[in-house]
């Protein structure tokens, strides 16, 4: 979705956690950063709306740039995913 939105990832964290309660659900955590146009940063947020992943947008922080209309952004996303039998994620919630 990154670069079907024209942006450019420049670094990513992901870290997952056991949600509370359950025995096969945890919670990932995705924080990664941007740079790019405006545009392209709205393209790539409506991209994730409609994705079938199930994202939830949980932080996004942007700052303009000096070059011709850049900005540089952090946007950390959460999702929740299902451990298979094997004990790997699955990608259904």
């Amino acid at each position: 979705m990154v670069k079907e939105a024209g942006l450019r990832e420049r670094d990513a964290v992901f870290s997952e956690e056991p949600i509370e309660g359950t025995s096969d659900l945890s919670l990932l955590n995705a924080t990664a950063s941007y740079e790019g146009s405006y545009e392209s940063l709205m393209h790539f947020l409506n991209l994730t709306d409609h994705s079938p992943m199930l994202l939830m947008l949980d932080n996004l922080q942007a700052a303009p740039q000096q070059k011709n209309g850049q900005i540089n952004t952090s946007i950390r996303f959460q999702a929740i995913v299902r451990e298979n039998a094997s004990g790997s994620a699955g990608g259904q919630p």
